[in-house]
């Protein structure tokens, strides 16, 4: 067990360590802890021996050696894919072959670099970029070179080759001679996640109309019986598209269902949009599905894996959610406001037969919740919008991508196959 512990995996419970001191009956012989600093580097720690008077114990240090990541060198946190951004240790956070996945740290790459504008798939993704550059050991020892969309100081956005063996693979980042710790991932066929509206990998979910290109968002809902298409990575490999952008239809059927609000709901195309590691799944919204503002998406594939779990505004113009008084239109006039404050109140109350003896015995149970949020975070999906591409060069829908980190939102151009941000 502690072999199999990373530093990736204690980045990803991050939000379980505490400054309560360790009591002397969690340090027995064969007892496991991690620590992380104030400075954010992680270690782990195996009790060997332990009596009344001292303990024994092996550590080791993530990014605190030269060549480790220490010293002015690259450290890796988190490894995610690019989209559905689940961390280590679920079942579905597995790094898909021929996925665009991000590796989480600090010093990878030139600290003053700028992620705009994103590489070129035109012309080929680099496999170096603003200094940094990344290698793989597969499950199989084979080492594989990943290609770049953008290399900044925080973070990394690549695309993992398609012949990346299937099972566990060490991953590296070097930057000015030095090279980090390797970090684990499991790398998978299959892994699918879906694009969020706000970058997340959860709440509204990115869908465009399939003729149009136009994005849907809260102010402009999805009517029933409409083909859409939802947006990420993870499907499977796709030799052709691991560098450079080719914009010709390739099926990669790594999903066998998707429920919109718990309704099946037909796959017309799942596949290659075109861009490296881009992947796009065209359904068609059932005429039996719920309506409303936040109406659940998520995709299965057959070994009975989910996708992340997103939303989708489905109905007529503004989306409404009567039962709790939310509508499309009043999201965006909230958002104009500085500081948004939302609460809701729910009364539940039972009568059921008794748990002993005759008769019947009744509950009542009240549950409030409040907070407060900027109106430009609440807001936001209500006023952005993207402006559709060409047809002509798209498989079978518009072509449309958001790389969620850093924020922003590029829009690709079919002309050069490149991730672009609009004007």
């Amino acid at each position: 067990m502690y072999a199999t512990i990373t530093q990736q995996i204690l980045s990803g419970l991050a939000s379980f360590f505490t400054n309560a001191s360790l009591s002397g009956g969690s340090l027995a012989t064969n007892s496991i802890f991690a620590v992380h600093t104030a400075q954010g580097n992680y270690a782990k720690a195996l009790i060997i021996a332990s009596s009344r008077s001292s303990i024994t114990f092996q550590y080791t240090t993530f990014g605190a050696t030269s060549g480790g990541g220490g010293g002015g060198g690259p450290t890796i946190t988190q490894i995610l894919n690019n989209y559905g951004l689940i961390p280590a240790g679920f079942a579905n956070s597995g790094i898909a072959q021929g996925s665009l996945f991000i590796i989480k740290g600090s010093g990878p790459a030139d600290p003053n670099a700028q992620a705009l504008p994103l590489q070129d798939s035109s012309k080929g993704l680099p496999t170096t970029h603003n200094g940094a550059s990344v290698k793989i050991v597969d499950a199989n020892g084979a080492t594989k070179t990943p290609v770049f969309y953008y290399a900044i100081a925080s973070q990394l956005a690549l695309v993992l080759p398609s012949d990346t063996a299937v099972g566990t693979a060490q991953v590296t980042a070097s930057y000015n001679n030095q090279t980090s710790a390797a970090s684990l991932i499991q790398v998978v066929q299959s892994a699918m996640g879906f694009d969020a509206y706000y970058g997340a990998g959860t709440g509204l979910g990115v869908a465009t109309n399939n003729a149009t290109g136009a994005l849907y968002n809260y102010g402009n809902s999805i009517p029933l019986g409409t083909t859409v298409v939802l947006w990420g990575s993870g499907l499977g490999a796709d030799p052709q598209r691991d560098k450079t952008f080719v914009g010709a239809a390739f099926p990669i059927n790594g999903l066998v269902h998707v429920y919109v609000g718990g309704v099946e709901a037909p796959i017309v195309y799942q596949g290659a949009s075109g861009y490296p590691g881009l992947n796009q799944v065209d359904i068609t919204i059932p005429v039996n599905a719920p309506t409303g503002c936040n109406v659940s998406l998520v995709g299965v594939t057959a070994a009975g894996v989910p996708t992340n779990f997103l939303t989708l505004p489905i109905g007529t113009g503004g989306c409404s959610d009567p039962a709790f008084g939310i509508t499309g239109p009043l999201f965006q006039s909230l958002s104009a406001q500085a500081t948004v404050k939302t609460g809701s109140v729910a009364l539940f109350h039972s009568v059921s037969p008794a748990t002993s003896g005759s008769g019947t015995q009744t509950s009542d149970l009240a549950v409030a919740s409040f907070q407060s949020t900027s109106g430009a975070s609440l807001g936001a999906a209500a006023r952005r919008s993207r402006s559709p591409v060409a047809s002509s060069a798209r498989p079978s829908a518009a072509q449309a991508s958001r790389l969620p980190q850093p924020d922003w939102m590029p829009e690709p151009s079919p002309s050069t196959g490149r991730l672009e941000t609009p004007l």
